[in-house]
């Protein structure tokens, strides 16, 4: 997990390196400073692996410490001193140490201990000059003697070091860098080794979404994750299809596709951020900002349909923001999903329309709820029928009639659109009778040139400007 600092090019001596054990690997070297009893400085080589600490003098080995042993880390505030402290199983003295790269060496230590042990190794800070009263020496070990700064300890952010080692195994689940891949989809002779995991973007029902840098383009990119146990919600072949002969503005364009014996993986540019990332900083869409959204997504549901392609998993995350604040839709790939039974649902609760529910196919008009409850989400800062029960939320998406909240003032003619979009009837939904055109057509979107729209990216400038997006 971490990246090795050999500044001594230990792993070049054989014999310190032959010492490791077979699960053993370097992690640091450097040179420091040794203080003995009574306060004379030797220079030393300080070797940290993923098991032991070394104090080499040259190549010859003086100390080699089980990092299980350090119990503790005093660290003098007024100089660069500062001890590792063992336990008294350990026969020697305390290591009483100084160097310039204090703060680095420690940093280290801390983060190789808690991957190791999956624990917090504490630290103390005293204000003395010189540490010598906080060190055990050998000769006292026998008496069971403590040191220990009589303050209070600091745990040196061992929440951020276990988050880090979290988000490594679970991409070590996801992903094996030896994994045999098959080329489906790219223009190149890509593998998928080329493209090196960084972290875990966030986790769906049946995908991953993984941060990765192609290692020869040193390029970003997402990756999506899917186990083929889940293929049953995913029409591969109609999606790999439709991006293959199809260029969309406002759809994000897929640039590999890999297969494995266990999983899909799907490579993509990555987005500058999704619009549920956008709803948590402004907490609410002001009107311009709605519009422009609603307008970009009118347009690519009317095109995926036209093509015969439903969307099925419309929500704000699936929704992103290219470089340019323009919106680039992902993941259209689950056709005609269906709920067997609500204990089996796959997907976010609260965007689900009525007739999913009822175990009724999901069509073309379900995009059109969804788009609904998107815009009410992005207007009020949260979705018109929610809570933390999953079956609660399903039992007023059914029952309960759509109300606006009075303190945020928004347009009538939207506040109509939202209306007609969320009827829970689908036969009486806008959009049922006439597809996207009659969505086009309602008063919200009176004014609105669908062919500028379309056309962003002939004059981004002009039109973000009109606007004033974001």
């Amino acid at each position: 997990m971490l990246n090795n600092c050999d500044e001594l090019h230990i792993l070049r001596l054989p014999k310190i390196v032959n010492t490791f054990a077979k699960d053993e690997f370097l992690q640091l070297s450097m040179k420091v400073g040794k203080i003995n009893e009574y306060g004379n400085k030797h220079t030393r080589y300080f070797v940290l692996t993923n098991k032991t600490i070394l104090l080499l003098n040259k190549q010859t080995i003086r100390r080699k410490v089980l990092l299980s042993f350090i119990i503790g880390i005093t660290i003098s505030s007024k100089s660069f001193e500062f001890i590792l402290h063992f336990k008294n199983e350990y026969d020697d003295d305390d290591l009483r140490l100084q160097t310039e790269n204090r703060s680095r060496l420690i940093e280290f230590i801390v983060k190789t201990y808690a991957t190791e042990f999956h624990i917090p190794l504490a630290s103390y800070q005293v204000q003395d000059l010189n540490l010598k009263k906080y060190v055990v020496y050998k000769q006292d070990r026998h008496k069971h003697i403590s040191k220990l700064p009589n303050v209070k300890a600091n745990f040196l952010n061992y929440k951020p070091i276990l988050d880090e080692q979290e988000n490594y195994l679970k991409m070590q689940q996801i992903y094996q860098q030896d994994t045999e891949s098959k080329l489906l989809f790219g223009d190149f002779l890509l593998k998928l080794k080329d493209y090196e995991m960084k972290k875990i973007i966030c986790e769906g029902s049946i995908s991953q979404i993984v941060q990765v840098i192609n290692t020869k383009t040193h390029t970003y990119h997402i990756m999506k994750c899917i186990n083929k146990e889940d293929h049953k919600y995913l029409n591969l072949n109609e999606f790999v299809t439709f991006e293959k002969y199809n260029r969309h503005p406002f759809l994000i364009p897929l640039e590999y596709c890999f297969e494995t014996f266990d999983k899909y993986y799907f490579i993509m540019p990555q987005a500058k951020c999704d619009l549920h990332k956008k709803l948590d900083e402004l907490k609410k869409f002001d009107q311009k900002q709605l519009i422009f959204i609603a307008q970009e997504l009118v347009v690519v549901l009317g095109d995926l349909h036209n093509k015969q392609i439903i969307h099925g998993d419309l929500t704000l995350e699936n929704i992103l923001l290219d470089q340019s604040n323009h919106i680039a839709l992902c993941d259209f790939g689950y056709l005609r999903r269906t709920i067997k039974n609500k204990d089996s649902f796959y997907g976010i609760a609260e965007y689900t329309p009525p007739e999913t529910i009822q175990n009724k196919d999901y069509q073309y008009y379900s995009d059109y709820w969804q788009l609904g409850i998107i815009l009410y989400e992005m207007a009020y800062g949260h979705p018109p029928f929610i809570d933390y029960d999953q079956n609660l939320t399903f039992d007023y998406i059914l029952n309960c009639q759509l109300e606006f909240p009075i303190q945020i003032d928004v347009d009538s003619q939207f506040k109509d659109l939202l209306l007609k979009l969320l009827q829970k009837e689908p036969t009486h939904r806008i959009g049922y009778q006439m597809g996207i055109s009659e969505i086009q057509e309602h008063e919200y979107f009176q004014n609105t040139n669908w062919k500028t729209v379309y056309d962003k990216q002939l004059q981004p400038p002009e039109f973000e400007k009109k606007l004033k997006l974001f």
